[in-house]
């Protein structure tokens, strides 16, 4: 987990979790639940890295596009 942490997590930011047989449903964790989503988040900090599993009933998507935030001038 710390080499796929370190690889990949830390620089994709959150990574999509899947099942099925193409990877693509939403999982379900107990029977007759409700389907989630499910996104993995990492970081590694010298020998040592954290993985974190975010649920949510909602599908997250990039923005189409990307604006820079601008200062607050008053």
């Amino acid at each position: 987990m710390y080499a796929e942490c370190k690889e990949r997590l830390q620089y994709l930011g959150f990574v999509r979790l899947g099942c099925g047989f193409n990877m693509l449903e939403p999982m379900i964790l107990r029977r007759n639940g409700l389907p989630c989503f499910a996104f993995l988040r990492g970081r590694v900090e010298g020998d040592k890295y954290c993985c974190t599993l975010h649920l949510t009933h909602t599908e997250l998507k990039a923005p189409s596009t990307y604006t820079t935030r601008r200062s607050y001038n008053p």
